[in-house]
């Protein structure tokens, strides 16, 4: 009985999880591209092991709780820039991608948006999460975007 309790519990769980109110969230300007509606199907189900949550405008995703992941696709792309630029590959090792990284993190959010990539992408990190490991993660669904630019 108590196995039988346990996958109760988890499945309400779970459903409760999937009931949480959508993660509002400001379209980007280039949101209607079909570029984006490409990456959104390629993005995972799960990121840094949390759920994916709804959003509330197109072209976006979410993933956590209260303190989301948020992903924009459609941004405008970066010009050139003195902040801090990274290349991050995917899990696999392989399909680079570079990020340019708002230094500001006094509100405790890291924003990174996708360099040399249009559209661009933008993914707000909450300072819990491993934000090497959420781009990592995220590097696959993002290089096949049209590249026309690197971090030098």
């Amino acid at each position: 009985m108590r196995p039988l309790a346990a996958t109760i519990v988890g499945a309400l769980a779970l459903g409760l999880a999937s009931c949480a109110r959508p993660v509002g969230v400001e379209p980007a300007p280039s949101a209607s591209d079909p570029v984006c509606a490409e990456l959104l199907q390629r993005l995972p189900e799960e990121l840094v092991d949390e759920p994916r949550r709804s959003t509330t405008s197109q072209s976006s995703r979410a993933w956590g709780g209260e303190e989301p992941i948020v992903l924009r696709c459609g941004v405008t792309p970066p010009g050139p820039t003195t902040d801090p630029c990274v290349t991050i590959p995917d899990t696999s090792g392989e399909n680079p991608v570079d990020w340019v990284a708002n230094p500001d993190t006094s509100n405790g959010l890291r924003v990174f948006t996708s360099y040399g990539r249009t559209p661009a992408v933008e993914v707000v990190v909450p300072a819990r999460y491993p934000g090497d490991a959420v781009l990592a993660e995220l590097a696959g669904a993002v290089a096949p975007l049209p590249q026309d630019g690197e971090c030098l």
